[in-house]
């Protein structure tokens, strides 16, 4: 984990533009909205550029669905 924190960093710290994995934000990419979750993403000196949407397999989208409702579900009882 440290090590990640520390490229995230560079990247931010340098403006470079890298493709990292990291949890983010998402407002609709990968048909889900209002949830934090680890996508793929371009960052640079603003922190996440872009949010790439790339394409996923049947196995992989029933994955993420199962994934964000396991995040979202106790959220929703408040």
């Amino acid at each position: 984990m440290g090590m990640s924190l520390v490229r995230i960093t560079k990247a931010i710290l340098q403006n470079e533009i890298s493709v990292l994995p990291i949890s983010a934000y998402l407002t609709g990419e990968y048909g889900h909205n209002d949830i934090y979750i680890g996508v793929p993403a371009i960052i640079n000196r603003n922190g996440i550029r872009s949010i790439l949407e790339i394409e996923l397999n049947a196995k992989e989208k029933n994955n993420l669905i199962s994934l964000s409702k396991l995040f979202v579900s106790p959220w929703n009882t408040f």
